[in-house]
């Protein structure tokens, strides 16, 4: 009787150490899918911060390369402060200053003010102009074209005080045309778009 008593014992010590091991078992393989579950967040963190870094490099590379191109066919101007009063300027084309009232981007169908034409640069848009009359319908529809491609980025304009063709601004920045060249006007873009002291959307 006492044998067997002893192996009931026994029995039950293996069975509550198979248990616990089962157990101990259990928590660590928790712990290691826990484990996995944050590496993957973290590798995954990592790759997608490593493409967001590749992207604005990218986006950095591409504006170096845009300026290159254009080179010195872009004019360089010192900033005249950006404080928020009426224009005074005689400058058809504008590339900093006092202004006041809205920014004006999209294609628009008459010319604008000054003041609309500084405000949309300061928010970071670039703007081309043209003479009403010197260009044709294909060379028009491109310019537009170009416009809407960049949505609330680009002001596309008739100026009739221009003294070339074509010009294109940004903040501080003035290029001139003698065509609706549309290749350096998406360079130029490419280049000085979102590079104004603000950068927030334009009215339309």
């Amino acid at each position: 009787m006492a044998t067997s008593n002893q192996a009931k014992r026994d029995r039950k010590k293996q069975a509550k150490a198979a248990a616990q091991a089962e157990k101990l078992q259990a928590e660590r393989r928790a712990r290691r899918r826990s484990a996995m579950r944050t590496g993957g967040i973290g590798l995954g963190v990592v790759v997608i911060a490593g493409l967001v870094a590749g992207g604005f490099y990218l986006a950095g590379s591409e504006r170096r390369e845009a300026r290159e191109l254009l080179g010195d066919r872009v004019a360089v101007e010192d900033s005249l402060g950006r404080d928020h009063v009426s224009s005074t300027t005689q400058d058809p084309t504008p590339t900093s200053g006092p202004h006041n009232g809205p920014a004006i981007c999209g294609v628009q169908s008459v010319p604008i003010p000054a003041d609309a034409q500084i405000h949309a640069l300061e928010h970071g848009a670039v703007a081309f102009q043209y003479l009403p009359d010197a260009l044709d319908g294909a060379e028009l529809a491109g310019l537009h074209e170009l416009a809407e491609r960049y949505e609330t980025d680009v002001l596309v304009a008739p100026n009739p005080a221009l003294d070339s063709p074509v010009v294109a601004t940004a903040w501080t920045r003035r290029m001139a045309l003698d065509s609706a060249d549309l290749d350096l006007l998406e360079t130029f873009a490419t280049a000085f778009r979102g590079k104004g002291p603000e950068n927030v959307d334009c009215h339309t």
